[in-house]
């Protein structure tokens, strides 16, 4: 399990981190040198879908390129596939992309109330984390935060939808998963932990486990 959410965490993360910066990681693009880490990491585990070969990531990702990676990533990483012609569900109202509805039915993705899913829009910060949170079987409860975490001047009202998925994703942290009466899980975070230095714990992890190295992940 470690594994597959270290696998499933670093090219969503990528992802992310591509619709906030100038940063290109396909096939002979140029890219940001402080990306070089992840880039030469997300090439040796093949987690880029070829259909990204070749597009300008210096732009904006989308909602619909967003599910296109995670699918692909939470497929790769886990085995899983569904085979849609034998589900209910077979799309939005705007659209019935196949990587969508899988995301969807992975319970990755909602959509709108009004039955759209505006795949061609830009993705924001909050959704991109809420997305990878989904994706790696996070499940934050506001009710169940320690009070020593990281908080954010820009994330103090916990009516947001995205509040409890925003503290989640930015702050390290030990939990016990639990479930309430309706079987919906929740994290009960036991402890926030130190701050970390992602940099050299990416760059160790990939060192580790290149071609050279001695697959002991960090």
């Amino acid at each position: 399990m470690q594994k597959v959410r270290k696998l499933l965490c670093l090219l969503l993360c990528a992802a992310m981190l591509m619709s906030m910066s100038a940063v290109c990681f396909a096939a002979n693009n140029k890219y940001s040198s402080w990306f070089k880490t992840n880039y030469d990491e997300i090439n040796q585990l093949g987690l880029m879908p070829a259909s990204f070969n070749g597009l300008d990531l210096t732009k904006d990702i989308t909602r619909g390129e967003m599910c296109e990676l995670a699918v692909y990533a939470f497929e790769k990483a886990t085995g899983n596939d569904i085979d849609l012609s034998n589900e209910n569900f077979t799309g939005f109202t705007d659209t019935n992309d196949e990587n969508i509805v899988k995301a969807h039915l992975y319970g990755i993705v909602n959509g709108y109330e009004d039955g759209t899913f505006k795949p061609d829009r830009n993705i924001t910060r909050a959704e991109a984390v809420t997305l990878v949170n989904r994706t790696l079987d996070r499940h934050p409860d506001k009710n169940h935060f320690t009070k020593d975490m990281l908080v954010w001047p820009d994330n103090m009202d916990q009516t947001k939808w995205y509040y409890a998925d925003m503290q989640e994703a930015t702050n390290s942290h030990t939990y016990q998963m639990k479930e309430n009466s309706d079987k919906t899980k929740y994290e009960n975070w036991t402890k926030t932990l130190p701050i970390r230095n992602w940099e050299a714990l990416e760059k160790a992890w990939s060192n580790a486990n290149s071609s050279q190295g001695n697959g002991n992940v960090v």
